[in-house]
């Protein structure tokens, strides 16, 4: 009997595929990039570690958008005031004029290229003049607003100078009604940036309200103004500042910026944050290395403690405000927000992980600081107008603030740089420094005045020297004047 095999049983067994797998030559790559990617996910991980999760800090549908008319939008004016002024329009003879008027010089004394300047200009600032009579004004709406997206500093610088020259001419003429509704036109101007609006729009306005501020003391000065003009003055000037936007919206209007810039991965690679985090070598591998970084998610959720953080005690006075001893500017938490607050010292160490969170994160500090002088500054001002009532109805100056007390104020301003209760507003007055020449022009802050001011950063008493650390105003006087 003849036995038959199968042909197959006399060839190689084929390998399975679960024996190719298991090859050397194939499980030690797989092994090593297995490795390799749960070391990345692993690392990407810790970034995040010790971080809580937040939820968004801002609705953008009922904080994002505002209801507003065209008509009833100061910004449609601006808007249409800016596009008319003309691109020859001489800058530096307008900016040299305004800085003639500051430091003493009256209308007579403005170069002729200014006074042409004004001229020219009549009309886009009536346009301009009608938007500060609006009480709202909406430049982008705060869920649109792009990073760094701000107002147009150098039309609006030159507007307002212009309402200053607009001011000093019709004061020269004798119409102080006139010259004191251009001055409260600026101010009112000064509230609308910023409100809401970036924090750079914030510090445009900031200082142009102190433009007016100075502008302000020379119209109460001269004597063509009476005591019921001054009077109506402070009580309408005291209104405007009212307008001013609290700290909490333009910090909300800035987050909801940056969040916006956070998702959009085009418009994140052209800040600056981005090209200090990515260097040109890098920038072919940005995408690994952000991913790695745990970036832009890590910004994110540390931008909204830090904000969450900063929203919390950022509208208080300054003096309630508890500022934490940390790297950056922090308050320490109360324990009674809601929802509660991360651990500020935690908070402030994984900062330090994420170059977006710090690169694009506001400084806090010195924006703080800014509201702060402006607000000294808004004191300071209604005392200068108030001493101005007492020397039209005493035939001199106060020679103490003291001495406003009671007829013209209820008592002295609390000094918001003062390191106590106890500290108040302070008011020098100033005598003409001794020059070598007789000739020597004299800077007016060297001249004779009366300055009145705060103390503040450094919280001391420079016996009213504005060009160190003290905050104030300087009422020009003539030697004679008591």
């Amino acid at each position: 009997m003849t036995t038959t095999t199968s042909p197959l049983s006399d060839g190689p067994q084929r390998p399975s595929f679960l024996a190719k797998l298991l090859r050397p030559v194939v499980i030690i790559p797989v092994t090593l990039l297995t490795i390799m990617l749960a070391a990345v996910v692993t690392f990407r991980a810790t970034r995040f570690r010790g971080i809580p999760p937040i939820d968004e800090i801002v609705d953008r549908e009922t904080e994002g958008r505002i209801d507003i008319k065209d008509e009833d939008n100061a910004f449609t004016y601006y808007e249409l005031a800016w596009s008319q002024l003309p691109t020859t329009l001489d800058d530096e003879a307008i900016s040299d004029a305004v800085d003639l008027l500051d430091t003493g010089g009256d209308w007579s004394d403005v170069a002729p290229a200014a006074k042409s300047a004004l001229d020219s200009c009549e009309m886009l600032l009536v346009e301009w003049k009608r938007g500060t009579d609006c009480d709202h004004g909406v430049r982008v709406q705060p869920a649109d607003a792009e990073w760094y997206d701000m107002v147009g500093t150098r039309d609006s610088r030159a507007i307002s100078r212009l309402a200053i020259l607009k001011s000093a001419k019709f004061l020269d003429e004798g119409c102080a009604d006139k010259a004191w509704e251009w001055l409260r036109a600026l101010f009112r101007f000064s509230r609308h940036l910023g409100n809401p609006g970036s924090m750079i729009d914030r510090v445009v306005g900031s200082a142009f309200y102190a433009m007016g501020s100075k502008s302000l003391v020379r119209w109460a000065a001269d004597d063509r103004v009476t005591v019921s003009q001054i009077r109506d003055a402070i009580q309408e000037l005291n209104a405007i500042y009212q307008m001013t936007a609290p700290c909490s919206l333009v910090l909300k209007h800035e987050y909801l910026a940056l969040s916006r810039v956070l998702a959009q991965p085009t418009a994140l690679q052209e800040t600056q944050a981005f090209k200090v985090a990515v260097s040109d070598e890098l920038e072919a591998l940005a995408g690994i290395y952000l991913f790695l970084a745990g970036e832009p998610e890590l910004a994110e959720v540390l931008l909204r403690h830090k904000f969450a953080n900063c929203l919390s005690q950022c509208d208080r006075c300054r003096w309630d405000r508890n500022l934490a001893a940390t790297r950056d500017c922090l308050f320490e938490p109360t324990g009674a927000e809601q929802p509660s607050l991360m651990n500020v010292n935690s908070l402030d160490l994984v900062l330090v992980r994420s170059v977006l969170a710090r690169r694009l994160g506001p400084s806090l500090r010195h924006y703080l600081d800014l509201t702060d002088r402006e607000q000294v500054l808004q004191t300071a001002l209604e005392l200068c107008l108030t001493a101005e009532m007492f020397c039209r109805q005493r035939g001199r100056y106060p020679e103490t603030l003291e001495e406003l007390v009671p007829e013209f104020i209820e008592q002295i301003p609390r000094d918001l740089y003062g390191a106590t209760p106890d500290e108040r507003m302070l008011m020098a007055r100033q005598n003409a420094e001794d020059s070598e020449s007789d000739s020597e022009r004299k800077d007016f802050y060297s001249g004779p005045g009366l300055v009145i001011y705060s103390r503040g950063g450094n919280g001391i008493d420079d016996g009213g020297e504005l060009r160190r650390a003290d905050i104030g105003l300087k009422i020009p006087i003539e030697p004679c004047q008591n």
